[in-house]
Order: structure tokens, then C-alpha cells, then sequence
């Protein structure tokens, strides 16, 4: 019904025991999404329980302070993040994949979706709350659209 009206469909797993213990079961689920989006153990756990490596058109690996790789069809791509003070981890995963996905959704280069999403993870990580670090990076994306930090 999404792609019906002309949008998008992303997926973050959200840890659960069972299903990432499912990765063959789940990869007819994985192959209808735009973006897929787990963070690594996710990943490698799916990946280890049978999910083919390359099941959705586009999968993003969170790799926590290394930064995030992405599988597209030109192979794999890899953004390193900049080390941050951490303060709190909540929130970091959906705040990388909101960076990401907002470059994505403007047509931006894969690498560059790769960097804005590690911007605001790194951003979020720096204050507790989730997204209180949020109000602090918008020196760091480049002006009028999210692209290529700056």
C-alpha cells in the first residue's frame, strides 16, 4: 500500500531474540523494503541464521562508533564516524537512520547519506534523552539540504 502512493519503505529490526534467529524465514519480508536498516550484531546475526547477505535492494549496517556500511548494488560502501564523547546511547540507531534516510530521500549520494547519518548518531550520543545532541548539528550539514557534512 506504501509504494502504492508513491512512498518508500524502510526497515529497522528492533532487537528480538526470536526473529533474529529467523534470518532464512525473514528474507521474503527484507526483499520488500527500499532501505534495511540493523545495526551490526542484527546483521551478522540474521545473516548467520540464513538472511542472504544481499536480501534488500539497500542494507545499512550500524556499526556504532566505527560508523555504518551500506550494500547497494555497486557493493559495499564504508563511512567512518568521528569520535564523540558518550553520554547516552538512546536513540543513537534511530537517529543515524533519520540522518540517512533523509539524504536518501533527496537523492543524495550514498556516501553522503552514510556521513549525515553518522552525524546525527554521533550528535545524539553526546547528550542524554535520545535527541537532546539533535539541536546541536545543524552547523555540520551542509546549508539549504542535508548532504555532504561540511
Amino acid at each position: 500500500m506504501a509504494r502504492d502512493a508513491g512512498m518508500t519503505v524502510s526497515l529497522d529490526c528492533g532487537w528480538d531474540d526470536e526473529l533474529l534467529k529467523k534470518g532464512a524465514e525473514m528474507a521474503r519480508l527484507i526483499e520488500e523494503v527500499d532501505v534495511f536498516l540493523p545495526s551490526e550484531t542484527e546483521f551478522d546475526l540474521l545473516c548467520n541464521s540464513g538472511l542472504p547477505m544481499e536480501a534488500s535492494p539497500l542494507t545499512v549496517v550500524k556499526c556504532s562508533k566505527r560508523g555504518a556500511k551500506a550494500l547497494g548494488p555497486k557493493g559495499w560502501i564504508y563511512r567512518s564516524s568521528a569520535p564523540v564523547p558518550v553520554v547516552d546511547a538512546t536513540g543513537a540507531g534511530d537517529s543515524f537512520n533519520g540522518g540517512f534516510l533523509a539524504s536518501w530521500l533527496m537523492g543524495e549520494p550514498l556516501a553522503d547519506c552514510l556521513e549525515n547519518g553518522n552525524i546525527c548518531g554521533a550528535a545524539t550520543v553526546q547528550a542524554t534523552g535520545g535527541t537532546g545532541g539533535l539541536v546541536r548539528i545543524g552547523n555540520q550539514l551542509s546549508v539549504g539540504r542535508l548532504g555532504a557534512a561540511k
